[in-house]
């Protein structure tokens, strides 16, 4: 371990020690920045009103956690106690360290709320939010600082390349037919898992040492695969998924508009069964597989970002809960 690693890792037992009552507030924040979580604050963008950022921030966050698994891949950093015997692990995790998702992904997400909103108040509480879930992180003994500070600069390097992207190539984007949307979005997701694939590809025979496995396995009780590139296949058919379900509800005026409360609710239920639907399918067939897992994995990215963008809205105004366009 390098000495700018260990010094931060040595933070991480005085904090768990010193500050005990923070474990179920990190833990919180460490749930609400995780992909799961980002899947139903999509969702809630897509269903109560604001389908326009619901659509670019899941291919926001479909890009950076593609690159995310790519980059860690590439660094193949062990977590802190995987290596230092002094760090105890409050949460189980099986990929590598460096950049952290959490942090990544929370900079691009709250990045691009902040920036979309321009409230002052938003600004301040997604700036809050973003630290608090990167310290969480390091707190739970699964991330160095070093970790938490590449992963928010990496989340906003991303960000800032996807503003500039989309206000030089968005208004052509929106004049495509459908058909040539969907062609693009494919070729982009497709495009995710190959850099994580290339990755992999380039390092030739490494092997994640033995040590790290048993260290990991001693600690949380899981066995490691931190070469495993299911997430980013996920993460591409996420893209795709949203991509076309947003292209087809546009096409035919099927955005839900704003509305009261109580429609709201009933949106969020009606959209979050199907949610769970896929999910409980899918999750089981790649839990049960080896060789077909990463195209499983897309696959279940694709029809929960299908189902989000698109499926959920044709049947809310199907059930008559679209409310006013």
């Amino acid at each position: 371990m390098d000495a700018g690693r260990a010094v931060g890792c040595a933070i991480i037992p005085y904090l768990q020690v010193s500050f005990p009552w923070l474990l179920a507030p990190m833990l919180a924040f460490s749930v609400l920045g995780s992909p799961e979580a980002y899947l139903f604050v999509l969702a809630a963008l897509f269903w109560c009103g604001n389908a326009r950022l619901g659509l670019r921030a899941a291919l926001l966050l479909g890009i950076s956690a593609g690159a995310n698994d790519a980059l860690k891949m590439a660094f193949h950093t062990p977590r802190p106690s995987w290596t230092d015997p002094g760090v105890t692990a409050l949460a189980a995790e099986s990929g590598f360290a460096l950049p952290s998702a959490h942090a990544q992904l929370a900079a691009g997400f709250w990045g691009l709320v902040a920036v979309s909103l321009r409230r002052r108040r938003i600004w301040l509480a997604c700036g809050l939010l973003l630290l608090l879930i990167g310290a969480s992180r390091i707190y739970l003994g699964v991330h160095a600082p070093l970790d938490v500070v590449a992963g928010w600069v990496a989340g906003l390097a991303i960000l800032a390349a996807f503003l500039v992207a989309e206000a030089r190539f968005g208004p052509t984007i929106r004049t495509w037919p459908l058909s040539r949307t969907i062609a693009a979005a494919l070729c982009l997701s497709l495009a995710i898992p190959a850099a994580t694939m290339l990755v992999l590809g380039l390092q030739g025979d490494w092997q994640v040492p033995a040590a790290w496995v048993e260290a990991a396995s001693a600690q949380t009780g899981i066995v490691i695969d931190p070469q495993d590139p299911s997430n980013s296949f996920l993460a591409g058919g996420l893209v795709v998924g949203v991509a076309a379900g947003a292209a087809w509800c546009s096409t035919r005026g099927l955005s839900p508009g704003p509305a009261a409360a109580p429609l709201l609710l009933r949106r969020l239920l009606a959209g979050a069964a199907g949610v769970l639907f896929i999910w409980l399918a899918t999750a089981p067939l790649i839990a049960m597989t080896a060789n077909e897992a990463c195209v499983l994995s897309y696959l279940q990215g694709a029809l929960l970002g299908l189902w989000t963008a698109g499926g959920a809205p044709a049947l809310f105004s199907r059930l008559g809960l679209a409310g006013e366009k």
